[in-house]
């Protein structure tokens, strides 16, 4: 079975910092969330230009004995459903999920993933619920851009498989919400495709017929959802 170990690696901390201050994603602009001095510091600089200066700032965050209760309490927590959270969405999927993964802590609430190098992060100010439905929320987009990504974007485009891997997440409150009794909450812009998938599934809870119900929802000419800041970066 898969595991996920927690850890604070300072320099992908600033750099999240520093992308989510610099680069709008096609989700949002998330540039609230980070502190007025490091957005103020990082403006119109290269990540390197900048990095000693966010890293200063973090510092007493970075140091503070508290990083190491939260990755403890996190990395506990989480052993407590790991096994039934992997069990569960293999179960759904009917694919075994794919390795080891590492949980980075951020010091913001934007919590990118990389799914090549099999991790992703989640916030030191998440609450342990709120935590645990980060890291299951984040494991389900890696478990889908391995085995259904590449083959759903040739048929709907980039844009959509997005939707679509993001709205997929709603399944969690279906299936998994009495591991973490918290809510995913999603995106507004999925509110519709998210409601559509929540009603295919409970008609029928096979996970490839969903896809496919999925892609033909996308597919039609009456969905739209616009997309002005599209970018690539996972």
């Amino acid at each position: 079975m898969s595991t996920v170990s927690f850890k604070l690696d300072r320099e992908k901390d600033a750099f999240n910092n520093w992308e989510t201050s610099n680069k709008f994603s096609r989700l949002g602009n998330f540039s609230g969330y980070v502190p007025e001095y490091i957005r103020s510091i990082s403006k119109d600089k290269e990540f390197n230009e900048c990095k000693e200066e966010i890293l200063s700032y973090l510092s007493k965050i970075h140091n503070s004995k508290i990083i190491q209760l939260t990755l403890e309490s996190f990395q506990k927590s989480w052993s407590e459903i790991e096994n039934e959270y992997f069990m569960r969405l293999e179960n759904i999927t009917k694919r075994r999920f794919s390795g080891n993964i590492t949980a980075y802590l951020t010091t913001i609430m934007k919590c990118p993933y990389n799914f090549k190098e099999k991790w992703f992060m989640v916030s030191f100010f998440s609450n342990i619920p709120r935590a645990m439905v980060i890291i299951g929320h984040e494991l389900f987009h890696i478990h889908f851009h391995i085995y259904f990504w590449d083959e759903i974007e040739k048929e709907i485009g980039y844009s959509k498989t997005d939707d679509l891997k993001e709205a997929l997440t709603v399944l969690l409150n279906n299936e998994f919400k009495d591991m973490w009794l918290l809510e995913d909450n999603g995106y507004p812009q999925h509110r519709e495709l998210r409601l559509f998938i929540e009603q295919q599934w409970i008609k029928n809870k096979d996970f490839n017929v969903l896809l496919e119900n999925c892609i033909a929802y996308l597919k039609d000419d009456k969905y739209f959802y616009p997309h002005p800041l599209v970018t690539k970066n996972l």
